[in-house]
């Protein structure tokens, strides 16, 4: 399979930043843990990987090590969340023989496996050179599966709503979004990381905050797009002053 359709070569090739990361980066973290770590290697063999994510950085690394498997985002209904998993092949349920702690991506991860505990050095991450394109069209092959999803999303689909985010709303590098939807929600996906990413610019996740941690966010200059769904209220002094995405 040629790596120049696969999303995450694509995200790399934007420029852009999730959380202060470097997307590219997040994207050489995936592929530099596949080659350090031999357990998960075995365990994934042909099968897709799975990631509980805390942070959409944590989806960008766990897509590169997905090696053009396919991700299925797990639901945050169970703890721990920032950890990769092999994927069960018929339920989707994980497979908890190995695990890859994520929450210190991209410095490094834990590997559990069995009795086995390694944790991978992703410092080499830095300075490797991805080439990719962020006009590819993408492969049709499986990349992404989120809860609730009985069907995988191509990598061509995801390009290609993104890119169609991308043009509606502007996105550009000088814009700094703010996304504030769940893990589950496509839409907050493509308009909210991966179209802003195409475009070279930053996405903090602020799945995570409190909407007054959000509103200081916008107030601050920090962002200046906020993507969000029909029930997060904005003041009208900061309406006025941001770009905002609807969902939903």
């Amino acid at each position: 399979m040629d790596p120049l359709g696969l999303l995450p070569y694509a995200l790399a090739a934007g420029g852009g930043r999730v959380d202060g990361h470097e997307a590219s980066a997040l994207v050489a973290a995936g592929f530099t843990l596949l080659q350090r770590s031999l357990p998960l290697v075995r365990a994934l063999g042909t099968e897709p990987v799975a990631v509980r994510p805390a942070r959409w950085a944590e989806v960008l690394v766990a897509l590169a090590a997905s090696d053009g498997r396919g991700l299925r985002v797990l639901s945050q209904n169970q703890e721990p969340a920032g950890f990769l998993y092999p994927a069960g092949s018929n339920d989707g349920s994980p497979a908890f023989s190995v695990s890859v702690d994520l929450r210190a991506a991209p410095l490094q991860a834990t590997v559990s496996a069995a009795q086995l505990t390694q944790v991978v050095d992703l410092g080499s991450h830095f300075g490797l050179d991805l080439i990719g394109d962020t006009e590819t069209p993408g492969h049709d092959e499986p990349c992404l599966m989120l809860p609730g999803q009985a069907s995988w999303i191509s990598h061509r689909q995801l390009l290609h709503d993104a890119r169609a985010a991308m043009a509606a709303y502007a996105f550009t590098p000088v814009r700094r979004t703010v996304v504030c939807t769940p893990f589950t929600s496509y839409e907050g996906l493509v308009q909210g990381v991966l179209a802003p990413l195409l475009a070279g610019g930053a996405v903090l996740t602020g799945a995570s905050l409190g909407v007054q941690e959000v509103h200081a966010v916008l107030a601050d200059g920090e962002a200046n797009v906020v993507v969000c769904g029909p029930e997060f209220a904005l003041p009208p002094d900061i309406a006025a002053r941001v770009i905002r995405v609807p969902l939903g």
